[in-house]
């Protein structure tokens, strides 16, 4: 009978030793799994518990359960748990049009003085060359839109006749020249499209 006893006690030891390193493996396993898909694993003292509670054939002791500072220092990091958002930015809305110092909304900066050059000239006129068709809009200072237009043909040479408070803008036609009273108008205004008030001198 004394043999039979110690037989059994070392097949049981084998068992439990067997059992143990099975446990191990899983437990390992579950450790891995859960680290990867939600980022949570069990403490190592639990891990050890159990194993020493097959070893010894008694309960594993609970862990004492996580208080709410616990879960409030250690934020969610799964694949679950959605991204903190950004924080929503406002557009602000497109500033307003200034007005200009005449009141009526016109931008009387893009306005190109053309000064004249000789007062025996009339001031009242200019004299336009067009080298190909064109297209000039007149209108009086301070009014709205683009005013009267006036289409010259090609090759056309002609006076057009001005008040001292009108403007002129070119809106089509680049190869034209353009004197008053014996100023000629630089290219580069007349490619811009501004407006233009001519000052007699």
């Amino acid at each position: 009978p004394g043999a039979d006893d110690a037989r059994l006690t070392a097949r049981w030891r084998g068992v439990r030793t067997i059992g143990l390193a099975i446990f191990l493996v899983v437990a390992g396993g579950a450790v891995v799994w859960m680290s990867r898909h939600q980022g949570v694993a069990p403490p190592a003292e639990d891990v050890a518990l159990k194993a020493d509670s097959i070893l010894n054939d008694t309960p594993a002791p609970k862990a004492p359960p996580a208080t709410a500072g616990d879960a409030q220092s250690e934020p969610k990091t799964g694949d679950g748990d959605a991204p903190p958002l950004a924080p929503s930015l406002s557009v602000a809305p497109p500033d307003p049009v200034p007005s200009t110092p005449d009141g009526t909304g016109n931008d009387q900066e893009n306005v190109v003085a053309v000064k004249g050059a000789n007062p025996r000239r009339s001031a009242g006129v200019f004299l336009l060359v067009c080298n190909e068709p064109t297209v000039l809009y007149r209108k009086k200072r301070g009014d709205q839109g683009e005013g009267v237009r006036i289409a010259v043909g090609d090759g056309e040479k002609v006076s057009v006749a001005i008040a001292p408070d009108e403007l002129i803008r070119v809106a089509q036609g680049k190869d034209i020249v353009i004197f008053f009273q014996g100023q000629k108008v630089p290219r580069s205004t007349i490619e811009s499209g501004a407006w233009m008030s001519f000052v007699p001198r």
